[in-house]
């Protein structure tokens, strides 16, 4: 039996697939009804702490599509928001990396290791160097890649400290999920 070199990674794009697959099917359409007593309110808090942890979050941004119909894209991004922060101070304080290993292999790869040397180059200093980082790792979190990545560049490119990457974190994904909750509303 081989070795899987990459075991999580390959399991959130296989968790983006199944996703994927499983809104195809109309199986998230339904959740409203079996949710019913929680409210729309709760849904969008959910979907967001589900979009931020790796292997749950296709199936979060699948929520929150199906559900972009019930709620104003500014309101509903900000909830999602709230539940995404949740997720991100947990992952950043209790987890702390949960792809570490994985991605720290990842990342010692040729491609990576010449943006490392591209971005540590002797005329880019330092300040200017975490400022991109902290714009690569905003972009991570509001994207629906996994907020571990994005987590784990604040976390090894900055000291960062924790009312400022909660305020971040929060504005980040909150701007995802208002893009996101804009372009499935008009659908």
């Amino acid at each position: 039996m081989s070795h899987i070199k990459y075991p999580r990674l390959l399991a959130i794009l296989l968790s983006f697939f199944i996703a994927f697959l499983l809104f195809e099917e109309g199986v998230f359409a339904s959740l409203e009804s079996h949710i019913s007593g929680y409210g729309v309110l709760w849904i969008f808090f959910v979907s967001g702490f589900l979009a931020s942890i790796s292997i749950t979050s296709p199936f979060g941004f699948a929520m929150l599509i199906t559900a972009a119909h019930d709620l104003h894209p500014l309101m509903g991004a900000a909830i999602a928001g709230a539940g995404a922060l949740l997720a991100d101070i947990t992952i950043f304080e209790v987890v702390r990396f949960s792809l570490h290993e994985e991605l720290t292999e990842l990342f010692s790869h040729r491609p990576f290791r010449w943006i490392h040397h591209l971005a540590h180059h002797p005329t880019i200093k330092e300040e200017m160097r975490e400022y991109i980082t902290w714009s690569f790792a905003g972009f991570i979190l509001a994207s629906p890649f996994p907020d571990e990545i994005g987590i784990f560049l604040l976390g090894t490119a900055s000291h960062i400290r924790g009312r400022l990457f909660a305020i971040l974190c929060y504005l980040f994904n909150t701007a995802g999920f208002f893009a996101l909750l804009s372009l499935a509303s008009l659908a």
